[in-house]
């Protein structure tokens, strides 16, 4: 039996530039389109998100495909592997022309003041970023339900891929003597296997206001903790 070719992408399908406008497809706002492209497309491709795409509710393989770039793409008549080679080529394209994460944003911003006051690693800064933009951003938080159910280890090893960085050093950060949990910024599900925004929630309410700028950033805090009075000795 003659096996048919698939059809090719052809070179029309080349994004024109190297970031597309995402706001237009997100809620998050422009000013995060370019780590939430980053971070969806690690999703994706190196994570073989797409492969899942079909079985993420509301979410349509084309649309999704032009979004991060391929141009329109029949993915019912391209096979997975080529698609996910074109999301590799894309992937390195974003990561040579990238700028530095999150840049100057409100997020990044208020989470550096919180790192500051609750002593943050570096690493869990970056991961409570991620964790506010995959539950403030509806594109992004679509895209991780690709990922499917998740474990502890695969929380780890999907949340490091994400951020390029070492498991282990995802692993320490998510411990239980990690200021993130112990903390309560946020919750980790031990208990089953579920999707990455419900394994991993941000402290319900905090997301808001990470995501907007706050000209004294210390009300983030009155809102969640409360002061302590002075300690006094007694004799």
């Amino acid at each position: 039996m003659k096996k048919t070719p698939t059809p090719p992408i052809s070179k029309q399908d080349e994004p024109m530039s190297d970031f597309i406008q995402l706001d237009v497809f997100d809620d998050a706002g422009a000013e995060y389109a370019e780590s939430v492209l980053l971070w969806a497309l690690r999703m994706l491709g190196p994570l073989r998100g797409y492969t899942r795409l079909p079985r993420v509710y509301e979410l349509d393989r084309d649309e999704i495909l032009d979004w991060i770039g391929l141009g329109r793409v029949n993915a019912k008549k391209v096979d997975t592997g080529t698609v996910l080679k074109r999301i590799h080529r894309r992937l390195v394209q974003v990561e040579k022309a990238r700028r530095p994460t999150l840049g100057s944003t409100a997020l990044s911003r208020n989470v550096a003041w919180l790192g500051e006051s609750l002593r943050l690693s570096e690493p869990e800064r970056r991961i409570l970023e991620f964790m506010t933009l995959v539950e403030g951003s509806a594109l992004l938080g679509m895209i991780s339900e690709s990922l499917g159910p998740v474990n502890h280890v695969q929380v780890v090893k999907a949340i490091a891929v994400v951020l390029d960085l070492h498991p282990s050093v995802i692993d320490e950060a998510l411990g239980p003597n990690g200021r993130l949990v112990s903390t309560g910024l946020l919750r980790f599900d031990h208990d089953a296997d579920l999707k990455l925004r419900a394994k991993l929630r941000v402290l319900s309410g905090l997301q808001d206001d990470l995501l907007r700028e706050n000209f004294e950033p210390e009300h983030i805090l009155e809102r969640f903790f409360s002061r302590s009075s002075t300690a006094r000795l007694t004799r």
